[in-house]
């Protein structure tokens, strides 16, 4: 076996970099979309006021990460200030827990559930939706932003009544909060394809080895999974522009049947195997997952090539159609997908 350390080196999709004209970085939390100076308590109260009479009920939505559509613990920090902020007042609002059960249900029964399917739903008479995008101020001592975008709903007309964008600093440290999910508002399709309700697949569970799932580049990652004894197992990495690679089985560890029901990848006893996670060449940060398969029968994914110590940018996308057909014709088969984020600001 080659004694050189093999990395495994992952590629990463970040957001542009964006300044935006007319909020300057000292105050941009007092900076809304429409140049006003009001604080994010104020636009709240604001969209709602006019619109929402004394005695409604107002449900507010977990906010997500419009680029990915995670719901993340950092959008839950401004979900629960907007809510604060129309709390003690005439307005009624729905509680975090009744919304939170609510997201649940519809997530174990349909991943793909949107926003229309949320208000029905809620019970209330209007809905309280937003979502943010990341955007990274670089190494110029330029913070990083986050942008809200909110929505106010009117549930009997299934209607946008008004809506507002709110830009905001970030403080130190929203990597962390960012990597923390809880769900998933839509996924992409390699992540979200499965075998469909009808058919049973192995027991799976899989884990990454840090928590919250928060990487430094060039750090190492290993995956704890547990399945059943004589499955074929599959780890797939998947890169924000939907791009694909196969890290196992690969070279070293080729497509076998599992021997027993707990697998660790990289396994500790090769050492000339390691998983390593990068940002792409000059960004900063990013988000992706890994897709782990566990399937009674063998998949053949074997067009997937395995990047060996190199930095890989991604599969074609003549590629990523080829996982989509061999997924969707195969059966018994479960999934497990872990998302997680590298590069700046992750410990």
């Amino acid at each position: 076996m080659d004694n050189i350390l093999q990395k495994i080196t992952l590629s990463f999709f970040v957001g542009l970099l964006l300044l935006f004209a007319g909020c300057h970085p000292a105050g941009v939390e007092t900076c809304s979309y429409s140049g006003f100076s009001e604080s994010y308590a104020e636009v709240i109260a604001g969209l709602c006021q006019g619109s929402v009479k004394p005695g409604e009920i107002v449900a507010v939505s977990a906010f997500y990460d419009g680029d990915n559509g995670d719901f993340t613990a950092l959008g839950d920090q401004w979900r629960g200030r907007a809510e604060a902020a129309l709390a003690g007042g005439t307005i009624k609002v729905r509680a975090l827990r009744d919304m939170g059960l609510i997201l649940d249900s519809l997530e174990s029964a349909d991943k793909d559930f949107n926003e229309s399917q949320i208000w029905r739903e809620s019970g209330s008479d209007y809905l309280l939706v937003g979502r943010y995008y990341l955007y990274e101020g670089g190494e110029a001592q330029v913070a990083d932003y986050l942008e809200l975008k909110i929505n106010l709903l009117k549930n009997s007309e299934r209607t946008v009544v008004r809506a507002t964008t709110w830009r905001t600093e970030l403080a130190p440290g929203w990597q962390a909060r960012a990597s923390i999910v809880r769900g998933n508002i839509y996924q992409k399709a390699i992540e979200v394809v499965g075998p469909g309700a009808a058919v049973t697949g192995p027991e799976l569970k899989a884990e990454l080895d840090r928590n919250p799932p928060c990487y430094p580049a060039g750090d190492r990652v290993s995956l704890k999974i547990k399945s059943e004894p004589g499955v074929y197992l599959y780890i797939l990495n998947i890169a924000a522009d939907n791009s694909v690679t196969i890290n196992y089985p690969n070279h070293y560890l080729p497509q076998k049947r599992l021997g027993g029901s707990d697998f660790t990848f990289p396994p500790p006893d090769m050492k000339n195997l390691q998983l390593y996670v990068y940002p792409l060449p000059g960004k900063l940060s990013g988000r992706e997952s890994f897709k782990v398969i566990s399937s009674f029968e063998p998949l053949d994914l074997s067009f997937l090539k395995v990047p060996e110590g190199q930095i890989f940018a991604g599969a074609k996308a003549a590629d990523l159609k080829e996982v989509l057909a061999v997924l969707q014709k195969a059966a018994g088969w479960s999934d497990v997908v872990l998302p997680y984020r590298v590069g700046r600001g992750c410990r």
